[in-house]
C-alpha cells in the first residue's frame, strides 16, 4: 500500500539540532522506525552545567571538578562548561561562572 511505503521512506537516523535564544543548542540523533516519534528534549542556558536552571556555585564546583578529574561531562554539559569557547574546560571557565553569579560577566 502507498500509505506503508510513504512510513518506510522516512525511517531512518536523523540529526536534530534543538535550540532556542540564550540557550547553548543541543544535537539529538533520533533512528525513526515507526509512524509517530517523541523525542524529550532539553537545553539550557550557558553556565548552567548541571541545568538546573539556576546559574550558581554548583555550577562552578562541577567544572572544577572536572578540571581534577572527579567529574566526567558529555558533549553537551562540555559546551555549557566552556564558558569562553576555546575548546577546553579550564579554571578560567569556573572564573567566569563565578563571575556571572556576582554579575560581572
Amino acid at each position: 500500500s502507498s500509505a506503508a511505503s510513504d512510513v518506510y521512506k522516512r525511517q531512518g537516523k536523523y540529526v536534530i539540532p534543538v535550540s532556542k535564544p540564550q540557550c547553548v543548542t543541543r544535537v539529538y540523533e533520533v533512528n525513526v522506525d515507526k509512524k509517530d516519534v517523541n523525542l524529550v528534549v532539553k537545553i539550557t542556558v550557558p553556565y548552567d552545567v548541571n541545568m538546573d536552571g539556576v546559574i550558581n556555585v554548583v555550577d562552578a564546583t562541577l567544572v572544577q571538578k572536572y578540571i581534577v578529574g572527579l567529574e566526567e561531562f558529555d558533549d553537551y554539559t562540555f559546551k555549557i562548561a566552556d564558558t569562553n569557547g576555546d575548546g577546553t574546560i579550564s579554571v578560567i571557565d569556573a572564573t567566569n561562572i563565578q563571575k556571572k553569579i556576582v554579575n560581572l560577566l
